[in-house]
């Protein structure tokens, strides 16, 4: 799983600027399976080893999978009030 994180900041005036963000998390969206009789916690996308129940019809099969590709994209504008007495 590839995950990413990259920002570029630009300023456009001495007291303003723009911060471009992306995140990419599983960038090339490859299949993550969790291994038969493992739970994932949907908070926190973790997987952990539970008790394999054997005699489920499920039990050689793999029934989950991790999160797919997520992209998130973020724009931020950065600016300072000047105070004069």
């Amino acid at each position: 799983m590839l995950t990413r994180r990259s920002s570029v900041i630009s300023p456009v005036k001495e007291q303003m600027k723009f911060e471009f963000r992306v995140e990419a998390f599983n960038l090339f969206n490859q299949t993550n399976l969790v291994p038969p009789g493992w739970s994932v916690t949907a908070q926190t996308n973790l997987a952990s080893p539970g008790n394999p129940n054997i005699t489920s019809s499920t039990f050689p099969y793999t029934t989950q999978a991790f999160d797919m590709r997520i992209l998130q994209l973020a724009l931020k504008f950065y600016f300072e009030v000047g105070y004069t007495k």
